[in-house]
């Protein structure tokens, strides 16, 4: 753990700020994100085009409830989600792998179908409907299942999917 800490803190040395968001070489990114627990009830949210998160700490007058928000009891974080709990309400500092961003297109024709990516996937986003297509609702029509985007019901659409950067699969059929 001592380990794991020390080699936090020696690559958020190297960052360098860049407006709200702060950057580094090697896939790493850093920005504020406001998460909030209302009701002391449990809340997560995934980082969009993560991989994974690699820290997460309340920033410097971040925090804004009554309840102490305190790492790994009232806050943390797990593979590229953050979440809160208690009550706990903050502006987090969260530091997070890059994946690989990739947009493509993936059709049903009424029967469910799947489309193979050869890469695990870690996030998808439905970015556009494509023309003839039915009304696309996520966990219904479509969704994705490890390397797997699944369409059904005559879903058509294009989506954005982000896989890991270091995964050692094919050149991609980019749309």
């Amino acid at each position: 753990m001592k380990l794991l800490a020390v080699l936090l803190m020696l690559l958020q040395r190297k960052l360098v700020v860049a407006g709200e968001h702060l950057y580094k070489q090697d896939h790493m990114t850093c920005y504020h994100r406001v998460v909030q627990s209302f009701n002391s009830v449990y809340h997560k949210e995934m980082i969009p085009y993560a991989e994974r998160v690699l820290s997460m700490q309340v920033a410097e007058n971040g925090h804004y409830s009554a309840t102490p928000c305190i790492l790994d009891h009232t806050y943390g974080f797990y593979r590229n989600f953050v979440w809160v709990s208690h009550g706990c309400q903050a502006n987090f500092l969260v530091c997070y792998v890059r994946g690989r961003n990739i947009l493509m297109v993936c059709k049903s024709e009424g029967e469910h179908h799947l489309c193979r990516t050869h890469r695990t996937i870690v996030y998808m986003e439905f970015v556009k409907a494509l023309y003839g297509s039915t009304t696309c609702i996520e966990r219904e029509t479509f969704g994705f299942n490890g390397e797997d985007i699944w369409v059904s019901k005559g879903c058509k659409a294009a989506f954005r999917i982000t896989t890991p950067i270091g995964d050692n699969a094919p050149p991609f059929p980019y749309l």
